[in-house]
């Protein structure tokens, strides 16, 4: 198990949706 490599992939995974929320705030 590399705690890493999950932590890296949770990392990433919340600031492609927090990119998502600014964009569609953005877009209002």
């Amino acid at each position: 198990m590399n705690a890493d490599k999950i932590d890296t992939s949770k990392v990433y995974t919340l600031f492609e949706e927090i990119k998502e929320l600014v964009k569609q705030r953005n877009n209002k």
